[in-house]
């Protein structure tokens, strides 16, 4: 019994070390990105699973790498790419919230998002297509697609 519990705490520290080694490199990506890198960037996308089976947690992390010396602002957007009934079906963000969340940022390092997601009965998710779209003088917009994988959890950049 005593071994077995050594052993959990042991898994336990070694999972704590890996996230905590996640953050770091997440923040030195922040403070000192890597030169080909500029402007705005998704660090992190992520599914995480709730108690109900059909209700999700998509998080993401925007980043401004290269000189942060102002402010990015701007909206960003997802959809949701499955099938439903063996037909492809697209759902967009307001298809799948009770209430639409805010999706607008404004930053100068990084700013976090987190959205619950309830998927239609016999929906199956495959992929996540989102898009980030900054204003101002030097505007970009940035295109990524996920595939659909739920982690148990996902580890918050604070």
């Amino acid at each position: 019994m005593a071994l077995e519990n050594t052993r959990q705490a042991l898994k336990n520290k070694e999972e704590t070390i890996r996230q905590l080694e996640k953050n770091l490199a997440f923040y030195k990506g922040v403070m000192a990105p890597e030169k080909n890198a500029k402007g705005l960037q998704v660090d992190r996308l992520g599914v995480e699973r709730t108690a109900d089976a059909r209700v999700f947690r998509v998080k993401w992390v925007l980043t401004q790498a290269g000189k942060n010396t102002s402010y990015l602002s701007g909206d960003a957007s997802l959809k949701l790419v499955g099938k439903l009934v063996d037909q492809e079906k697209v759902l967009s963000l307001s298809d799948v919230v009770s209430e639409l969340p805010n999706t607008k940022f404004k930053f100068r390092y990084f700013q976090s998002f987190s959205v619950l997601v309830e998927l239609p009965k016999q929906f199956v998710a495959e992929k996540i297509l989102f898009v980030a779209k900054s204003n101002g003088s030097k505007s970009q917009t940035i295109e990524r697609q996920y595939d659909w994988v739920v982690q148990e959890t996902i580890v918050d950049v604070e």
